[in-house]
């Protein structure tokens, strides 16, 4: 068997185990979500006429919630005084927000 096929059938092999794993186990959770949806908050939000876009590029803000993007993350601090506002410290989840990993035994 050649090369070429090999590599074919791996990554077709990979993404038949990807699809078996259940959604809810593969996404990391959004607790900024719970930030914004504070009353205050949500009312500045709506005040300010802020467009959150749910392009999903997780961040790892320094309040240590993790974030759906840096838009998200922009808009919030306008409506956080300076010495509240947040930083992004990583481009992807905070670790308690992390995606699980699902042991191949329970696929």
């Amino acid at each position: 068997m050649s090369r070429i096929p090999l590599i074919f059938v791996c990554i077709a092999l990979m993404a038949c185990m990807v699809s078996a794993v259940p959604q809810s186990q593969t996404q990391g959770r959004i607790s900024g979500a719970d930030r914004l949806n504070q009353p205050e908050i949500a009312k500045c939000l709506q005040s300010i006429n802020c467009a959150i876009t749910f392009d999903f590029k997780p961040k790892c803000a320094s309040d240590g919630r993790t974030y759906v993007n840096s838009r998200t993350i922009d808009c919030l601090n306008n409506c956080l005084k300076p010495n509240e506002q947040i930083t992004i410290v990583s481009n992807w989840y905070c670790k308690d927000d992390a995606p699980q990993a699902v042991p191949i035994s329970k696929l």
